[in-house]
């Protein structure tokens, strides 16, 4: 290939790029311009709480970043018909944020409510933001949280930070046995637990 030709090609490669660019923020500054104005919306979705305040919606673009909405609305569930929808078990706040990723892409995530926010994306199938908030809740852990973050690593399937967290327990059975939320732990898991070669006695 020539100078001439590898010169035009690199040209080619930018500009290609700067228009993707510009297309991708194009279409996310007027997705989000739409839910803001309710344009075209065509589904209210609501969280658990009886008092929550719906927030109109576009079933195209819930369906194209989680499964568990492309099912829902394009099959033959009674909730593909319906203008207005309640998910009985996850909260409003967390439903709006998780949602609102659906637009923007972005999503904050902390301490507080990364539990919440885990189990939601995980149901609803949001895979990136499910995948933040373990990050999330692997960089923020402590003494006070490893065995929280051991039961939620079980319940959601996640075996390397189950493995991970189970070591950090075993190392501080003693300090977490003594916590309130020991206290909640069911018995199976106690003797799984206490059983285990690796505790710190």
């Amino acid at each position: 290939m020539s100078s001439e030709q590898t010169q035009l090609s690199a040209e080619s490669a930018s500009v290609r790029s700067s228009v993707e660019g510009a297309f991708t923020e194009r279409l996310a500054v007027g997705l989000q311009e739409l839910k803001s104005g309710a344009v075209l919306c065509d589904v209210v979705l609501k969280g658990a709480e009886e008092s929550d305040v719906g927030i109109p919606y576009h079933r195209v673009v819930l369906s194209a970043q989680s499964s568990y909405f492309r099912t829902m609305f394009a099959s033959d569930w009674k909730e593909s018909s319906q203008q207005e929808i309640q998910l009985h078990n996850i909260p409003g706040n967390t439903l709006r944020k998780l949602v609102d990723f659906a637009y923007t892409g972005q999503i904050p995530v902390d301490g507080d409510d990364v539990q919440s926010l885990l189990a939601a994306a995980i149901f609803l199938d949001f895979s990136p933001v499910a995948a933040l908030c373990w990050d999330v809740l692997e960089k923020h852990m402590d003494v006070s949280s490893y065995l929280q973050a051991y039961l939620l690593a079980k319940l959601h399937n996640n075996p390397r930070l189950a493995e991970k967290t189970k070591r950090l327990v075993l190392h501080h059975f003693v300090q977490i046995a003594q916590s309130a939320e020991f206290k909640l732990v069911n018995a199976e898991t106690i003797i799984e637990l206490a059983v285990s070669d690796d505790l710190t006695r």
